[in-house]
């Protein structure tokens, strides 16, 4: 049964009195206009579904609408008791209008290096500023219960005019139970959390913020890089270039693990029935090709030279050295998906060779580290990242 307002997971709340919590931090902020509350929402969200801009250590997040398919949890549901805690709704909690009812999500965190932890139920409560984040365990018979220990708060309390505050509260940190990654402990939450949620809900390009990996489902993404990253590490060991294996190789895996999925979700919704084909203009070491034909995606890669570490792929992967003119001669018309990893004075031509044929898709190159071309093979200046790829998007735009 849904919850006051039709909210899906309102009735999935625990009936358990909030814990006393202690403060761990809190930051005065300023905004003008109606920017606050609003902006306080925005980072909210932020750090619900992007937590690895705070958190280096996190992949990401996998979020869930607490419904009939959401976790079975003891008890009944008391949302106004348990996401106020002890002082109410404190006025300007939410922006003109009448606050919706609680949103209720399921939250699992997605780290880099090992797999994810325990979920959190995290209550939004609109009409008292607050976002309780309630760590969850299984039981023996497959309910989730809270743990008490871990559970913390963020509060917006309108001071006066344009002042606002910002405050984390926690469990006891003598009662807190910090079990890897996916728990921190109440003195990052009072700091680092906290200055990042300050910054962020005075920021009007906060709800902006793009994300690398908007068009593939994170948790998928996770679990195959990590199958990935365990099926090719060896490679790491044996690496005869020049080059940074622990660099070249686990990024390569990460480009290897987003293009799967992203292929595997197109293949569903094309329904076909064939693995895509690409080549890969300007593959450098190859192993973003030695990895996806093992993985059974017909294909090739090509470049002006080879590596050393082709020598060691064996039969399976298919690697060219030759030179890529960007012409008639260069079209490629049976292949689904053309690749720019490392290509150099070939990348802002890959989008004009996909064009010109039937069906090609493109993929762009790594940008971290990319040095600009034109079409004339000239180098743009180096200058800031963000400026670097402004330079590109035009180029290609």
């Amino acid at each position: 049964m849904a919850g006051p307002g039709g909210d899906p997971g309102a009735d999935l709340i625990p009936e358990l009195p909030l814990p006393e919590l202690v403060p761990a931090g809190s930051a005065p902020v300023k905004a003008a206009g109606s920017h606050l509350p609003r902006g306080f929402w925005t980072a909210v969200r932020l750090w619900l579904e992007r937590p690895q801009l705070v958190d280096r250590r996190l992949r990401g997040a996998a979020l869930e609408a607490v419904g009939g398919r959401g976790p079975r949890l003891r008890g009944a549901a008391l949302p106004g008791a348990v996401a106020r805690g002890d002082e109410g709704a404190p006025p300007g909690a939410w922006c003109a209008g009448a606050a919706p009812p609680p949103h209720v999500t399921l939250r699992t965190l997605l780290p880099k290096a090992r797999p994810e932890s325990g979920p959190h139920l995290v209550v939004r409560d609109f009409s008292s500023g607050t976002v309780t984040f309630f760590p969850l365990e299984e039981g023996d018979g497959g309910d989730f219960k809270v743990k008490e220990s871990g559970i913390y708060q963020i509060r917006l309390r309108h001071v006066e005019g344009e002042d606002w505050c910002i405050s984390v509260f926690t469990s006891p940190p003598e009662s807190w139970e910090a079990s890897g990654v996916g728990r921190r402990e109440p003195r990052w939450l009072g700091t680092e959390l906290l200055g990042k949620l300050a910054e962020w809900s005075v920021r009007t390009d906060a709800g902006e913020f793009k994300s690398a990996l908007s068009l593939v489902p994170v948790l998928r993404y996770t679990r195959l890089y990590r199958e990935l990253k365990d099926r090719y590490r060896g490679i790491a060991k044996v690496w005869p270039e020049v080059t940074d294996p622990q660099k070249f190789v686990f990024e390569d895996v990460a480009i290897a693990a987003y293009l799967l999925v992203l292929w595997e979700d197109e293949r569903a919704e094309r329904q076909l029935t064939e693995k895509q084909s690409f080549v890969d203009l300007g593959c450098g070491n190859g192993l973003l090709v030695h990895i996806l034909n093992s993985e059974g995606h017909p294909g090739k890669g090509i470049d002006v030279r080879r590596r050393k570490i082709w020598a060691t792929y064996g039969p399976q992967t298919h690697l060219e050295e030759c030179a890529i003119v960007p012409n008639d001669s260069s079209l490629f018309p049976d292949v689904d998906w053309l690749i720019g990893n490392h290509s150099d004075e070939l990348t802002p031509w890959i989008p004009v060779i996909a064009a010109r044929q039937v069906q090609g898709r493109w993929g762009g190159p790594a940008w971290e580290g990319l040095s600009l071309w034109d079409f004339y093979g000239m180098v743009f200046p180096k200058r800031s990242t963000g400026r670097k790829i402004k330079i590109h998007e035009k180029v290609l735009l």
